[in-house]
């Protein structure tokens, strides 16, 4: 190294390493020697440094395997190296000592084929926690060893009873095994199995003889005639089917069940021949067709009651066709209702209701109804048409209007409103309306409307007129409903009348009132009169009286107001203010 004189040490001068000599010891495996020079001592120990780490320290020669995941690159130096050396090692300590304070990792261990279960939630578990895996091992093996001793529990057992029949039926000992039989061989005498067992089967042979062999019977079972379940009783009225029998087997698959259905079908046959005798003597007066006819006030459901009523001799058989026909307007028009009347006849069977709403053509809700039943019933040679009939009369309901009142008159008008009906079936169809003089007997004007209200004008000043309103109804009119009113005094001035009543206080008295403007249900008034004056008042409708007092002095839009512009102490004792 030669001399330089940059970045010298303060104090030093500036010497070539070449004149620095090496004072310490001999060291023979580098070959160093007292009196080398520094660069000879610095150059041997490169060498030295150089050879040992050559092919030595090169770490990318290495195969780093399970030190290195996927997704980690391979370290690049000695450090890099080192670090993660150690970085597994504490990982795999944390895996050894999870779960007892070494760390937060776990060994999960996978189950054999055999050990693999579902658990509560469903999942179905291959792999457990070391521990857990530790714990379900041991429980399967005390599963095992509870199973061994119970197995071998029951092989002993089952050694010790084998060895004891074996000993009793010839196998190793001199007796047999005895049974008391019941019916066969020599009932109530202790028999060996062995003659037992032979008794058996001579008695098994002698019934198969006699009942045929299982397939033979199964063959009996199918003979049965064809859909006998639905052909119609012999003893019945024709209506009612075999199935329908209590107890029938509809399909029989065994001995007893077709035994069953036999003997239903011989007490059927029976029942018929025992009325056969009876059948002779049916004459067709003996089928009555007779109903209850009940029609609802709306006139949409009928109800035919045949139970009681009708009867129907045991031989005849009700035929197809049986209608009830509902007729109107004298039969120019209907509807035909097919049903089975042999279904209503027994009080079982109740009435046959017709939804006459639901009909077509429409039934009408106003119209006289004849209900006609017409049947045909054979047997014995017979055949006996019969007819019902009944009417079921419209009865027109035709309420009257409610009360005529007085909306309001002038000098020369009237205008009249009445409370529509509310009750009957039968819709309105107008009102007429008719002006006359006040005792009825003359009249002066005659309307027809579609509302509740009619004006009449055109009138004399200070006149009586008495108003006649009349519903006007498809099938009539009602009854006359008749108001009393009087036209106003001539000069032109228009009044109208209210009923008011007391804003508060403990005597609310309602009074009929003028006005010469026209008012609104709850505004505030005040009234003439001196007994009315000191309090509020408050509109409640109008009125149908004419009257000259109490007269509206003025009006406020409510009760508040009213009270507050008289300073009415709402009680019975008077107050302040107001005009008399």
């Amino acid at each position: 190294m030669k001399p330089v004189k940059n970045n010298t040490t303060p104090g030093c001068s500036a010497v070539s390493s070449q004149c620095v000599i090496w004072q310490g010891p001999d060291i023979p495996c580098i070959n160093l020697c007292k009196g080398d020079t520094i660069d000879d001592v610095v150059y041997k120990l490169a060498t030295i440094l150089c050879e040992s780490t050559s092919g030595v320290i090169d770490i990318t020669t290495l195969d780093f395997k399970c030190l290195v995941e996927q997704y980690q690159s391979d370290p690049q130096t000695l450090i890099q190296l080192l670090q993660l050396l150690i970085d597994k090692i504490c990982s795999l300590e944390d895996l050894i000592d999870g779960g007892n304070g070494g760390g937060s990792g776990s060994v999960n261990v996978q189950l054999p084929p055999c050990l693999r279960y579902t658990n509560n939630d469903g999942d179905f578990i291959e792999y457990l926690e070391h521990t857990a895996y530790s714990r379900k091992l041991a429980a399967e093996i005390c599963t095992l060893i509870g199973n061994i001793a119970s197995h071998n529990t029951r092989i002993t057992n089952l050694e010790t009873r084998v060895t004891t029949l074996e000993n009793g039926s010839g196998g190793g000992g001199s007796t047999s095994i005895t049974v008391t039989p019941q019916c066969t061989g020599t009932p109530g005498t202790p028999t060996t199995i062995q003659n037992a067992f032979l008794n058996l089967e001579d008695e098994f042979c002698d019934l198969r003889i006699a009942t045929g062999t299982t397939s033979q019977i199964l063959q009996a079972l199918a003979k049965q005639c064809n859909n006998l379940g639905s052909q119609f009783q012999l003893s019945g009225n024709g209506v009612a089917v075999m199935s329908q029998l209590p107890g029938w087997v509809n399909n029989p698959t065994s001995v007893a069940d077709t035994i069953n259905n036999i003997w239903l079908t011989l007490c059927d046959i029976r029942d018929r021949v025992d009325d056969l005798g009876v059948v002779t003597s049916i004459k067709c007066t003996d089928l009555i067709i007779d109903f209850l006819l009940t029609v609802n006030q709306q006139r949409t459901s009928a109800s035919l009651t045949f139970a009681g009523l009708s009867t129907i001799p045991s031989g005849l058989t009700e035929q197809l066709g049986t209608r009830v026909r509902i007729a109107w307007n004298n039969g120019a028009n209907f509807v035909d209702v097919p049903f089975t009347l042999g279904n209503f006849v027994s009080p079982d069977g109740g009435p046959f209701e017709i939804n006459l709403a639901s009909l077509n053509p429409n039934v009408p809700t106003d119209k006289d109804l004849t209900f006609t039943v017409t049947t045909t019933y054979t047997g014995s040679g017979l055949t006996c048409s019969k007819t019902a009939i009944k009417t079921s009369t419209f009865t027109c309901n035709k309420p009257t209007v409610g009360t005529v009142s007085l909306v309001q008159a002038t000098a020369s008008s009237l205008e009249v409103v009445w409370a529509e009906p509310t009750t009957g079936t039968t819709p309105v169809i107008s009102y007429t309306v008719t002006l006359k003089n006040n005792s009825g007997t003359i009249t002066y004007q005659t309307a027809q409307t579609t509302i509740g209200q009619y004006l009449f004008s055109g009138l004399n000043a200070s006149s009586s007129y008495r108003v006649d309103v009349v519903v006007n109804y498809e099938c009539g009119s009602s009854a006359v409903t008749s108001g009393l009113f009087s036209t106003l005094s001539g000069g032109g001035t228009t009044y109208y009348y209210y009923q008011v009543e007391r804003c508060c206080g403990a005597s609310p008295t309602i009074l009929n009132v003028r006005s010469n403007s026209q008012l609104t249900v709850n505004q505030g008034v005040n009234i003439s009169g001196s007994a009315n004056a000191p309090y509020a008042w408050h509109v409640i409708g109008t009125s149908s009286q004419i009257v000259s007092a109490p007269v509206v002095l003025a009006v406020h839009p409510d009760c508040e107001a009213a009270i507050d512009d008289l300073g009415d102490p709402c009680d019975d004792g008077g107050g302040n203010g107001g005009v008399v």
